[in-house]
């Protein structure tokens, strides 16, 4: 098998980052979930009954149905197994 029909056939992946955002005076805290590749964001009202936002963040994709593969704290990234759309992550742009 030739390296490019080896790379063809991998599957292909996703980074997403997420970071707590704290309350302010009009806001309760929040986790967002940022895709740089494709400048979109999605924030959502934090959750408290997860342990942190990482869990939150997580809940939340696998609600939406997202193929989540693993969660990391350093850097604070979620790997998600990727269809190729550009629009898996709506919200704000």
């Amino acid at each position: 098998m030739t390296p490019a029909a080896s790379f063809e056939k991998r599957p292909r992946i996703r980074v997403l980052e997420f970071k707590f955002l704290g309350s302010t005076d009009f806001r309760g805290a929040r986790t967002k979930i940022i895709d740089r590749r494709f400048k979109r964001s999605v924030t959502i009202p934090y959750d408290y009954e997860q342990r942190d936002c990482g869990e939150h963040a997580w809940a939340y994709l696998a609600g939406k149905g997202w193929p989540l593969v693993a969660l990391s704290y350093d850097p604070q990234v979620l790997v998600v197994a990727w269809d190729g759309s550009p629009h898996m992550l709506g919200g704000e742009s």
